[in-house]
């Protein structure tokens, strides 16, 4: 019809390997709708609500992002996203600060909506226990059983402790407020230093006049442990020695012994010739008698319920409580144990710390020192010692040397008038003889 027809260009080798056109997906089905209340737009894919935005491009950008989320995942409990739920009639806290109040003009609804976004929300995590406390709690209790078990080890020495902060505080306050604050009676006198004050000539004559010289030296190392004695309990000293441990007091000094020998257990009793004359002859008010008898019939009587064990063991007791006391009352007197040659190793044993080095007793969980007061040990030794006697031809040392010689067997023995080579105890006996210091016979 004169029509030509259209030619068509020959098709190439490039053109059928040409990449492919690519397809673009298929449009969700879904959409994007105003809220009721016309705050703002709810978006949906496959009939699940994505969630309401503010404005359109928000829910647009949402709706395209879950469309090409496959919808396993987008249903999946593990993924990070929460899955939005519908909201119909549920308005959120952005929402309502977007929404005009009746009055407001357009600036200041913007301002709060600005305010409410530049607002930190503050994270809400759950509140930890209150560790601290537990832990103070704790510690409070660690400390007072460690506190409760070093009393148990050594409760001497904690109750020496507070004996100490004690006293301390009692001077403390008595130079803050006076002798008579809160109560307090005056602090007493010091107890009297007995062979400081004593006469030396008069304590001289107790024994013979070639025995003066031992006399006078045992009179002034007695002197000397007094004066150390008052010096180390004065109110200076006293934290010191609350701190003194036990290594120092392995070197601390001892209380002074003498042994004033007789002929016979008359002139060795309490009513005796030498206990009268030496509690004379020292003049002291802190001088007292030591009955050993006593001691000693005391650990052979047996309750009808008891054991000679027990009774031995009440002794031993009654005589440290005996010498505590003393001691307690007058820590730098003179003791005159009479009839020393009739005690036995267990009543021995119990008197040792009165004249070992830093020797104490403990009484009511306190530390009593016995290495300030000064021990007079009268004993009666038979004919040998007295005038003519067979010991007194080898001078101070050969009567010396006897004199022991003679109590160790008699304590060992328990009677001095048995002859016997060795008996249970001489261990004690020994150290107890090495504790005498001085030896002299009693001037009749």
């Amino acid at each position: 019809s004169g029509s030509h027809p259209r030619r068509v260009a020959p098709r190439g080798e490039d053109d059928v390997t040409a990449t492919p056109t690519t397809r673009s997906p298929a449009s969700p089905s879904g959409g994007i709708e105003t809220l009721p209340n016309g705050a703002g737009y709810r978006a949906t894919v496959d009939g699940h609500v994505v969630g309401t935005f503010c404005n359109l491009q928000e829910a647009a950008s949402a709706m395209t992002h879950a469309a090409m989320t496959p919808p396993a995942a987008r249903a999946s409990p593990r993924c990070r996203a929460k899955q939005n739920k519908p909201s119909e009639g549920i308005t959120t806290p952005e929402q309502a600060a977007r929404v005009a109040l009746p009055g407001d003009t357009k600036e200041k609804t913007q301002s709060r909506v600005s305010q409410r976004e530049s607002t930190p929300v503050s994270p809400n995590f759950p509140r930890r226990r209150e560790g601290n406390v537990n832990v103070l709690a704790r510690l409070a209790v660690i400390i007072a059983i460690l506190a409760v078990w070093v009393a148990l080890i050594d409760p001497s020495s904690t109750a020496t402790r507070f004996a100490t902060y004690q006293t301390r505080f009692q001077e403390f306050s008595a130079r803050l407020f006076g002798s008579s604050s809160m109560g307090s009676s005056p602090a007493p006198a010091p107890a009297e230093s007995c062979a400081s004050n004593a006469d030396a000539s008069a304590v001289a004559s107790l024994a013979p006049p070639g025995w003066a010289e031992t006399v006078e030296l045992f009179l002034d190392t007695a002197r000397v442990g007094n004066a150390v004695h008052l010096d180390e309990v004065g109110a200076k000293q006293k934290r010191r020695n609350a701190r003194r441990s036990n290594a120092r007091r392995l070197s601390a000094p001892k209380g002074v012994a003498l042994a004033l020998v007789v002929e016979t257990p008359e002139d060795a009793a309490p009513g005796g010739a030498a206990a009268v004359a030496a509690r004379a002859k020292f003049g002291c008010a802190c001088v007292e008698t030591f009955d050993s008898d006593a001691f000693v019939v005391l650990s052979k009587k047996v309750e009808p319920d008891g054991t000679a064990k027990q009774a031995l063991a009440n002794a031993r007791g009654a005589v440290q409580r005996a010498v505590s006391l003393f001691l307690q009352k007058c820590p730098r007197g003179v003791l005159v144990v009479t009839s020393v040659q009739n005690l036995t190793p267990p009543l021995l044993t119990a008197l040792m710390p009165a004249i070992s080095e830093g020797g104490r007793f403990t009484r009511d969980g306190m530390d009593i020192r016995a290495d300030g007061a000064t021990y007079v040990f009268v004993a009666a030794l038979g004919a040998d010692a007295g005038v003519g006697g067979t010991w007194r031809v080898d001078g101070e040392t050969g009567f010396a040397k006897a004199t022991k010689t003679k109590l160790e067997k008699a304590w060992r023995l328990g009677d001095a008038g048995e002859e016997q080579d060795e008996e249970p105890g001489s261990g004690v006996t020994h150290a107890f003889r090495r504790r005498i210091d001085f030896v002299v016979p009693f001037r009749e």
